[in-house]
């Protein structure tokens, strides 16, 4: 229908483009206080060979660096066929925290040059709206001419608190 209106109005649709962007891993854990057991964050994200990985934490334990830990797992991504590449890894993109909640974003290596306009930010709606312990933290960016925003919300239960 839309072609058809732009047609109409002798507008040009605009042209399909190929994007490196064909997957994005997106998780989330509420980790109750507890770091994560050995070997856990390997087994949650598993092998992948996604553009970008966003991982949105609440709860987190204070200490420890999560997202030194999440580098570690993510490493290599796998390679078409299923062979690990060692010349591909993951940088971190941006990493945004309001006190128990984190957002840590990667990109994967060879897709770093089409990165652009990066931003964070986070919202505290806890106690008085002021405190930190609920709320939500985000951060946006632009790969290979593509938007994404990535919210990790940590709200308080039952409709009535919303």
């Amino acid at each position: 229908a839309l072609s058809s209106s732009m047609r109409r109005l002798g507008l040009a649709a605009p042209a399909a483009r190929a994007s490196p962007v064909t997957r994005v891993l997106v998780a989330t854990w509420n980790m109750g206080g507890a770091p994560p057991p050995r070997g856990a964050l390997g087994k949650w994200l598993g092998d992948t060979d996604a553009a970008l990985v966003a991982v949105g934490v609440q709860e987190a334990p204070g200490g420890g660096d999560l997202r030194a830990q999440l580098q570690d797992c993510l490493g290599a991504p796998a390679a078409p066929g299923g062979e690990s590449s060692s010349s591909a890894g993951y940088l971190s993109v941006a990493s945004v925290s309001l006190v128990a909640m984190r957002l840590h974003v990667f990109v994967r290596a060879d897709l770093a040059h089409e990165l652009s306009a990066v931003d964070t930010g986070y919202r505290a709606t806890g106690i008085g709206h002021v405190y930190g312990n609920k709320g939500a933290v985000g951060v946006a960016l632009r790969l290979a001419g593509d938007s994404f925003a990535f919210i990790n919300a940590h709200l308080a239960a039952r409709t009535e608190k919303v």
